[in-house]
C-alpha cells in the first residue's frame, strides 16, 4: 500500500566555511584559533626541545596572525626570544616590555579605575595579594598553599578591611598606603583610646577622614564593619597572633615597596592589560632567573591583572581579536586560580599556553599533596591540546599513556617441543615427531606504551635538529591517524 502523503526530504544544512588555519602540527593537521583558545599544554624534560619547536610554532603563529597577549618571563633569554619572534613577524612596534626602565603598570590604581569604588575592588585586591603570597612562599621553599589555612584567611580578612578603609577615606589604594595603614593600626584595646596613637597613627587619620565624608548607606555600613575590625577585632588579638598575621602580609609587601618593583608598579601606568585586545604584546621584562622573588612577583602581578581584565572584556563582536597568555617554565607562575581561569577563558577568546617539564613539578608548585595533585590535573584537563616531548619522568609518561588510553590487542604465542627418544628408535625412525603449539590471547593494553615517551628524539646536533612528540587532542581526531593522538616530528632551527 502506497503511503498517502508525499515523502519529505530533509534539507541539508549549508556547509560552513572552514576557519582559517593558524598553524599545522604536521602536513594536513590544521590548527585554528578556536583550537588554540581551548588551551595548550606542552610537557617535556629539560633539553627535550619543547620551547624551540612546538612552543615556538604556537608563539609565532599567534604573533603572525595579529594576536595580542601577555608573556611571562622565567628564563633570562625570554625577552630576546620574543623580540626575535616579533621582528620576524614585523610587529616590533606592538611589543611592550614592562620594567623599571621601560613601561610601568599600577595594578591597584588599575583595579580602582576599572571597577570603581566598592566591594569588587576589595576582593580584587585580596585575590591579588593572595596570589602573590602564594608565589612568594613558593620562592622561599615553603611549598605553596594549604599548610597554614588560618593565617591565610586571617591575612585576607585584614587586607579586605584595610583596603575598604582606604577606599572610603581617600578613593585610592596603593601598596604603600595599605602597608602604612596596617602597621599603624592599634596593637591593643588600650591603645585605641590613646591620644598619642590617635595623633600619630595613619590608620586613625583614615578612620576619621572616612567618618567625615558623605557616604551612601551601604558605604556607611561598610565603614562600620571596617572600624569594628580595626578597633575591636584586630586590636583585641593576642600579640603573637596579630604579629604573625601582619608579617604574613608585610614580608611580601616589603618587596613591592622598594627597588625595581616599586619603580615598575608604584607610579602611573603607561600600559594596561586591555591594550592586548588591541593587538599589543606585553612582555614582563623582569625574569625570574635574573630578579628572583622580585621577578616572580612581577610576573604574578601582571598575570593576575591580565586574567581579570581579559575575562571582563567584551568579545561579542565577531571581529574581536583573540589574545594569549604564554608561560614557559609555567611551574613558577601557576597558582590555584589558574585551573578555574582555564575553564572559562575560551569564551573570552583567550589562548592559554603553558610549558613545563613534568607532572610532579606542577603538583609541587600548586602546594603538593592531594590538593596540589587535584589542581594540577584539573589545570591540565582544561587544556585540550597536549604535546608530549621526551620525558624521563615515569609519572608523566604514565599520565600521557593513560590519557591516550588502552585498546583491545591480540598477542600470539607459539613454540615447538620434541620428546627425547633412545638411539635405536631414532635409527629405526619410530621416535616421537616434534610438537608445535600456538595460542592467541586478547587483552587491553596501552595504545602508546609509557616507555615510548622516554625514547623520543630531543633535537640538537646529536639528532640533527629533529624533535619527536606525541600530540593528544580530545574531542577531535587527527586526520593522519584517525585517532585522538598523533606522532609528530619537528625540526629545530639550529
Amino acid at each position: 500500500m502506497e503511503w498517502p502523503f508525499p515523502r519529505l526530504r530533509r534539507a541539508r544544512p549549508p556547509l560552513l566555511p572552514s576557519p582559517p588555519t593558524l598553524l599545522s602540527w604536521t602536513a594536513g593537521e590544521a590548527v585554528t584559533a578556536a583550537d588554540l583558545c581551548e588551551g595548550t599544554a606542552i610537557l617535556g624534560q629539560t633539553g627535550g626541545g619543547k620551547s624551540s619547536t612546538s612552543g615556538r610554532l604556537v608563539a609565532e603563529a599567534m604573533i603572525r596572525n595579529g594576536w595580542g597577549g601577555l608573556v611571562c618571563a622565567v628564563k633570562a633569554d625570554e625577552a630576546s626570544t620574543w623580540v626575535e619572534y616579533a621582528r620576524r613577524a614585523g610587529r616590533l612596534d606592538d611589543l611592550l616590555i614592562i620594567g623599571p626602565s621601560a613601561h610601568h603598570f599600577n595594578p591597584l590604581d588599575h583595579q580602582l579605575k576599572r571597577l570603581g569604588s566598592g566591594g569588587g575592588l576589595c576582593e580584587s585586591v585580596v585575590d591579588m595579594f593572595t596570589s602573590l603570597m602564594e608565589l612568594a612562599d613558593r620562592g622561599k621553599g615553603q611549598g605553596g598553599r594549604g599548610d597554614n589555612a588560618y593565617w591565610l584567611l586571617a591575612c585576607q580578612q585584614m587586607i579586605r578591611n584595610f583596603t575598604l578603609l582606604l577606599i572610603l577615606a581617600q578613593d585610592k589604594v596603593s601598596a604603600l598606603d595599605l602597608y602604612k595603614a596596617i602597621i599603624s593600626a592599634p596593637n591593643s584595646l588600650e591603645q585605641v583610646g590613646s591620644e598619642q596613637w590617635r595623633k600619630d597613627s595613619f590608620c586613625f587619620k583614615l578612620l576619621k577622614a572616612a567618618d567625615q565624608r558623605e557616604l551612601a548607606t551601604s558605604q556607611r555600613s561598610d565603614l562600620e564593619l571596617a572600624a569594628d575590625y580595626v578597633l575591636v577585632q584586630f586590636a583585641g588579638l593576642a600579640e603573637k597572633t596579630r604579629s604573625t598575621i601582619v608579617s604574613t602580609f608585610t614580608s611580601m609587601a616589603d618587596v613591592l615597596l622598594r627597588g625595581v618593583l616599586r619603580d615598575t608598579f608604584g607610579g602611573e601606568s603607561t600600559i594596561t592589560p586591555e591594550m592586548c585586545g588591541e593587538g599589543k604584546i606585553i612582555l614582563v621584562g623582569l625574569s625570574v632567573k635574573e630578579y628572583g622573588t622580585a621577578g616572580v612577583l612581577a610576573n604574578g602581578i601582571m598575570k593576575f591583572a591580565w586574567q581579570r581584565a581579559m575575562e571582563q572584556r567584551d568579545v561579542s563582536a565577531p571581529a574581536a581579536r583573540p589574545v594569549f597568555l604564554f608561560c614557559d617554565e609555567a611551574q613558577y607562575m601557576v597558582t590555584g586560580t589558574d585551573s578555574l581561569f582555564a575553564t572559562t577563558c575560551r569564551s573570552s577568546k583567550v589562548a592559554l599556553v603553558l610549558l613545563t617539564q613534568n607532572l610532579p613539578i606542577l603538583i609541587a608548585a600548586l602546594g603538593g599533596g592531594d590538593k596540589g595533585r587535584s589542581e594540577a590535573l584539573a589545570l591540565l584537563g582544561n587544556l585540550n591540546t597536549k604535546v608530549f616531548h621526551c620525558n624521563s619522568n615515569p609519572e608523566t609518561n604514565e599520565y600521557a599513556a593513560n590519557l591516550i588510553g588502552r585498546t583491545r590487542q591480540f598477542f600470539v604465542q607459539g613454540g615447538t617441543s620434541q620428546q627425547g627418544s633412545d638411539w635405536l628408535a631414532h635409527t629405526m625412525g619410530v621416535g616421537q615427531p616434534p610438537q608445535c603449539s600456538a595460542s592467541v590471547s586478547e587483552q587491553l593494553d596501552y595504545e602508546v606504551s609509557p616507555s615510548r615517551f622516554a625514547c623520543l628524539r630531543t633535537g640538537g646536533v646529536a639528532h640533527r635538529g629533529i624533535v619527536d612528540s606525541i600530540l593528544f587532542r580530545s574531542g577531535k581526531k587527527f586526520v593522519a591517524s584517525d585517532k585522538t593522538w598523533l606522532a609528530a616530528t619537528f625540526r629545530q632551527q639550529l
